[in-house]
């Protein structure tokens, strides 16, 4: 590589193997089920009740949560699934996943252009 320069969007073999590493962990942290058990406080009797669950997939936001409807106001029973899908904290999940990525590609493409920058 004497005289050539390199094109500007053109990355490495091994930047496209840890690229690859880091998206697979990306998906991984956004598509695992987070459940959670919904712990309404009841007043009169100064106790919490375990009545439900939530859950929720995302990472750094829940972009998808998923909760049972409850009717009545003292008795509570199922009557079905709310599910919810948060269209702006998709997007910041997105935006956050695409900023680690050229995080990622920009360290180990400098890593690896310094190193050939030395070598005689």
């Amino acid at each position: 590589m004497s005289g050539k320069r390199r094109a500007w969007f053109q990355i490495h073999l091994s930047t496209a193997i840890v690229m690859m590493f880091v998206a697979g962990g990306l998906m991984w942290m956004n598509m695992r089920l987070q459940r959670f058990e919904d712990l309404p406080f009841d007043a009169n009797k100064q106790e919490y009740l375990k009545i439900g669950w939530i859950e929720a997939y995302g990472w750094p936001k829940y972009a998808f949560i998923r909760c049972p409807l409850y009717g009545g106001s003292a008795v509570y029973r199922e009557m079905g699934v709310n599910e919810s899908f948060l269209l702006s904290y998709a997007a910041i999940n997105l935006a956050t996943a695409i900023t680690i990525l050229l995080l990622t590609t920009f360290l180990c493409e400098r890593q690896i252009r310094r190193r050939e920058a030395r070598a005689p």
